[in-house]
């Protein structure tokens, strides 16, 4: 049944997830059926299985079978390097759910992978150096001027041009696009983004790059304020990554997609990725993403002129906010609490996508 966002409040509320937020009942979220990574086969504990988990937002599952892999101790240096860099990524994701980038486990485990790396080849080398990249880019977020994170991607690009490795060049490209993008030097970052893309298809062409090209691409056009040219490449982006069941990514593709269609004053169509992303964030219990969510529903309620709705869902995301000390959000939060607390004739906001999305998770 379609949900409509000019219900009740009350039962609206419900559907959409955020009383759920507050302490009610929302929408169901089933994972889909991905095998357990069970202890008895090394085949469930292999680092495409342990991936594909992760992928899924099965998070904690990952990181023990991880774990219980590296406890053995009979691992080749090459196999626990690979792992030891699975886990970084893995802490590093946990981190984005919960708001602590960047997360101090997730260097550490890149810090053993170094170690590894030094007594391996050159492929290696370019996989700690890529590692520690992209470390860094959350690390040096604060000030945007990437210093350490572009001297690894570059180093990285170097070693795995050297190694003939065509896939970890696109990679090591597009995260280097990235840091080009956070500059605001768009079309450096672009050209990348399309080199990356490129590259990858030359080594076969992975889903979830392209998904993360869609996605990257898109922010080039939409912090331009061309959001109309930025939409169809936030569509498929959500496309992309909902065909490969990688919900974890999902959750910020839905969450994007309908703020910006909020922002188009497109709401009905806002309505379909917003209900995705409250029920992903509920079902991989994303506080982040809970937040994120539900701060679009009540921009969503604002435009909408449902201001009951929207106090309501501004209150949720707040405390949402509160939790996980995002300080950028409760602002806004607040901001929307007293904009409602005016005559109702006030003018509703601009929905801002780039205050709240960042192509900072993959």
């Amino acid at each position: 049944m379609r949900t409509s966002l000019s219900a009740r409040p009350s039962s609206l509320l419900r559907r959409l997830g955020v009383l759920a937020l507050l302490g009610a009942a929302g929408p169901a979220f089933t994972q889909p059926e991905v095998a357990p990574l069970a202890e008895d086969r090394t085949q469930a504990h292999s680092l495409s299985e342990i991936q594909r988990q992760r992928w899924a937002g099965r998070l904690d599952e990952a990181r023990r079978a991880v774990e219980s892999r590296l406890a053995t101790g009979t691992l080749a240096p090459r196999d626990a390097l690979d792992l030891r860099l699975e886990l970084a990524t893995i802490h590093d994701r946990i981190g984005l759910h919960q708001n602590t980038r960047p997360v101090v486990a997730a260097l550490e485990q890149i810090e053993v992978a170094t170690s590894l790396a030094r007594n391996l080849g050159t492929a290696e080398l370019a996989q700690v150096a890529y590692a520690r990249g992209k470390y860094y880019y959350r690390a040096e977020m604060a000030e945007r001027q990437f210093v350490v994170a572009e001297a690894e991607l570059r180093r990285a690009l170097d070693l795995y041009r050297q190694a003939g490795d065509v896939v970890g060049t696109a990679d090591a490209t597009h995260a280097l696009g990235l840091v080009f993008f956070q500059r605001r030097q768009l079309e450096q970052a672009e050209e990348l983004f399309e080199r990356s893309l490129e590259l990858d298809r030359e080594g076969g062409e992975r889903p979830l790059l392209r998904a993360d090209y869609e996605r990257h691409v898109g922010f080039v056009y939409l912090v331009q304020d061309d959001l109309e040219r930025a939409l169809p490449y936030f569509e498929r982006s959500l496309a992309f990554r909902r065909a490969a069941e990688a919900h974890d990514p999902a959750l910020f593709a839905a969450t994007t997609l309908a703020s910006t269609l909020t922002e188009l004053g497109r709401l009905e169509e806002a309505k379909g990725p917003l209900l995705l992303a409250l029920s992903l964030a509920e079902g991989l219990d994303s506080p982040v993403g809970r937040m994120r969510a539900t701060l679009v529903a009540a921009t969503l309620y604002e435009r909408q002129g449902d201001r009951v709705a929207a106090q309501l869902a501004y209150r949720g995301a707040l405390r949402l906010a509160e939790a996980v000390a995002s300080a950028s959000v409760a602002e806004r939060c607040r901001e929307g609490l007293e904009r409602l607390a005016e005559p109702p004739e006030a003018k509703p906001p601009e929905a801002k996508p780039s205050e709240t999305e960042s192509p900072t998770e993959p």
